[in-house]
C-alpha cells in the first residue's frame, strides 16, 4: 500500500471571515427556515435530546435556590448571569442522560483559532467541549479552538441590531463547519434584548 502525501490546499480567498459575512448571508438566504414552535414544526427532532417537564421543573427550582438570574443594563454585564445559570444547570442529572459534555463560557473579546485561514471572528459566548477535541498546544492559551465550539452564541441588548447580529453568527457557524470535515451540524444561539433564537445549521440538508 502506497501512502499519498497530503498537502494543505490553497485558500479560496485570502480575506478574513468578517469580510465574507454579507456574501454568506446572500448565498444562504433561501436555505433558512424559521420555526415559531419546536414541537409544532418538528424542530424538536433536531435537538440532541428531549427535555421533560420534570427536567424543566428541576432546573427552575435549582435556579431559584441559587437566586438567579439577576439583570443589569451593561451589555457584557447584562448576560453575565448566564454563566452562573449554566453552571447550576450543568450539575443537574436529566432523565436518561449522562453528565453535561459542554461548559458555557462568556468571552466576547477573544478571537478563535482554526485550522483554516481566516478565523478572525469573535463570539460573545459559547458552549465549549469540556474535553477538547484538539491536542495540547501553546496556541490555545488565549484562543479557543474552533473544533471545540459546540454552540457559538451572539447577543445584543437591542433588537434593532438583529440582522447584523445574526449575520455574524451565520458566518461563525459556517466557518466552524468548513473547518472540521467531520462536523455534520452545529447549533447557535442569538439573543436580542429579551428575545432568544436557537439555530441549527447542517451540511446534510
Amino acid at each position: 500500500m502506497l501512502d499519498t502525501p497530503c498537502k494543505p490546499g490553497t485558500p479560496r480567498s485570502m480575506r478574513d471571515l468578517t469580510q465574507h459575512h454579507s456574501e454568506i448571508i446572500v448565498q444562504m438566504r433561501d436555505e433558512m427556515v424559521y420555526c415559531l414552535e419546536w414541537d409544532a414544526t418538528g424542530f424538536g427532532h433536531y435537538l440532541p435530546f428531549e427535555v421533560s417537564m420534570a427536567d424543566i421543573e428541576a432546573a427552575t427550582s435549582a435556579l431559584k435556590v441559587a437566586n438567579l438570574p439577576i439583570g443589569t443594563v451593561n451589555e457584557k454585564k447584562r448576560y453575565e448571569p448566564l454563566v452562573d445559570i449554566a453552571n447550576v444547570l450543568q450539575k443537574l442529572t436529566l432523565l436518561g442522560r449522562c453528565e453535561a459534555s459542554c461548559q458555557f463560557m462568556q468571552q466576547p473579546d477573544n478571537f478563535n483559532e482554526g485550522k483554516t485561514y481566516g478565523a478572525n471572528f469573535k463570539i460573545d459566548a459559547l458552549l465549549k467541549l469540556k474535553r477538547s477535541a484538539m491536542p495540547p498546544s501553546s496556541l490555545w492559551s488565549s484562543a479557543i479552538p474552533v473544533a471545540d465550539l459546540a454552540v457559538p452564541s451572539r447577543y445584543k441588548t437591542v433588537q434593532k441590531d438583529a440582522r447584523e447580529h445574526r449575520k455574524q453568527l451565520l458566518g461563525a457557524t459556517t466557518f466552524c463547519v468548513n473547518d472540521d470535515p467531520y462536523c455534520t451540524h452545529i447549533y447557535g444561539i442569538t439573543i436580542e434584548d429579551n428575545m432568544m433564537a436557537i439555530w441549527y445549521f447542517s451540511r446534510l440538508h
